[in-house]
């Protein structure tokens, strides 16, 4: 018997990995166009990188460009590399369906992320000042990128940290790190972040990222509103 969309929606966030990734897999081969949403989320957050990559391949066959700016704010975070080939072969499907290169999709999405292009095609982006808020990305997808990066980093260049977060400051980044109270707080030396690494368990881990996400939009929250 033929399962639901919602039925596979729902069996993406099953406990067994090769569930997921059969959901995933179905919900790409009918281009269910309402399962992007739940896709993206599980592409951002699985910890399983297989399941990432058939999330990524699925989103590439559905086509659709609601999926661009998911796919390539985890391209730039990626590091496994049987994923990031899922992200590209994604990106390159979706934008061979459109009529575009993937330079062109790309282009279009950082655009839309960073600026608005006025009547004679010309970016009215301009550079931000320091005394400018926080507001060019939107503070639920930062904090994904931020558990990504302390799921996977032992360490960071601030500046590097600083790019993936999609800051414009380095500023407004320390201030929020030097302002963590010492159970939660990093180890910054010569400018490079050092993510905790005495967090035994499962539960610890994840206690300890849900203070820190939930300490990070706080911050940034009172900062947008300054």
């Amino acid at each position: 018997m033929t399962k639901s969309t919602d039925t596979l929606i729902r069996y993406l966030y099953d406990k067994n990995p090769e569930t997921r990734s059969r959901a995933a897999m179905d919900l790409g081969e009918r281009e269910a166009v309402e399962a992007i949403s739940s896709l993206t989320k599980v592409l951002g957050r699985d910890d399983d990188p297989s399941v990432r990559s058939v999330c990524a391949e699925a989103l590439g066959r559905i086509g659709d460009s609601e999926a661009v700016e998911e796919l390539v704010v985890a391209l730039e975070t990626e590091e496994n590399e049987r994923v990031r080939l899922s992200l590209n072969w994604a990106l390159k499907t979706i934008a061979n369906k459109l009529g575009k290169t993937v330079e062109e999709l790309v282009e279009e999405e950082t655009t839309k992320r960073t600026g608005i292009i006025d009547k004679t095609g010309t970016s009215t982006t301009q550079e931000p000042r320091e005394t400018d808020k926080p507001k060019e990305f939107p503070i639920d997808k930062r904090s994904e990128l931020l558990r990504k990066i302390i799921e996977r980093y032992d360490a960071l260049p601030l500046e590097k940290m600083t790019k993936l977060l999609k800051f414009e400051r380095e500023l407004w980044l320390e201030e929020w790190l030097l302002d963590l109270p010492d159970e939660l707080a990093f180890q910054i030396k010569e400018r490079v972040v050092y993510f905790p690494d005495n967090l035994k368990t499962t539960k610890e881990k994840e206690d300890y990222l849900e203070q820190l996400i939930e300490s990070f939009e706080s911050y940034f929250e009172e900062k947008a509103h300054d």
